[in-house]
């Protein structure tokens, strides 16, 4: 057991240090982010320049909080010992994106890794998936990148020329290629031109899950024409 904590540690570590461009503490785009943390669960909230915004930044730090853990809301159970750390992966005064990535042990003894992302558009202060920024078609097209092995590895063992996985089996079963929202919407990350995906499900021996990214001008004309209106 305690060689299978060690290898998790070593792992998660080497991802934390794959991470580049956290843009914690700086004040850009009218807000900063300041850290908080429950327990050895870790996480961000904003805080804005301006007065006038504390109802928007209550309303999107409540956001934050009911999305702490993703889709792996049994983290939250007491009898879960959770290490959980963040990234922001990209910040404007549109969109705040955010991965989550960590270790949990159960109450049996049996520990995990996870890695989900959270999206949100700070204008409508809302949760949203790959589709509302770019579009099915844009969605659709990055599966099809991954698929063809168009995408770098940020973490895990999903590589373009892994001899023992298939790519295009895994991505069939991948909560990215679900064009229903509440199915995807913990599975993709934003950074500048690129988008990240969080592929699960894999051996528990490569840490669970991989993290890759595909290059994609999201802030574009499509961008544009999708994302939801600010108050």
């Amino acid at each position: 057991m305690k060689e299978r904590i060690a290898f998790v540690g070593i792992i998660i570590t080497v991802f934390l240090l794959a991470c580049s461009g956290c843009l914690s503490g700086k004040r850009e785009n009218g807000y900063e982010i300041i850290e908080k943390a429950k327990g050895d669960v870790k996480y961000p909230q904003v805080n804005f320049l301006n007065e006038k915004d504390a109802e928007k930044e209550e309303r999107i730090n409540t956001l934050i909080g009911s999305n702490l853990y993703g889709p792996y809301r049994f983290l939250s159970d007491a009898e879960v010992a959770a290490s959980i750390a963040y990234e922001i992966t990209y910040q404007d005064e549109n969109y705040l994106s955010i991965c989550y990535h960590g270790t949990y042990t159960d109450q049996s003894g049996s520990t995990g890794d996870v890695g989900y992302a959270v999206t949100m558009d700070l204008g409508t202060q809302t949760v949203v998936g790959l589709e509302d920024i770019i579009g099915n078609e844009g969605r659709y097209e990055i599966v099809m990148n991954i698929e063809s092995g168009a995408f770098e590895t940020e973490y895990g063992m999903i590589t373009p020329d892994n001899k023992y996985i298939d790519v295009l089996s895994v991505m069939q079963n991948q909560p990215i290629g679900n064009p229903d929202k509440s199915k995807s919407e913990y599975a993709y990350f934003l950074r500048d031109k690129k988008v990240g995906i969080i592929i699960t499900g894999l051996p528990r021996y490569g840490g669970n899950f991989s993290v890759i990214s595909v290059n994609y001008l999201w802030k574009s004309e499509t961008f544009e024409t999708n994302r939801s209106e600010p108050y």
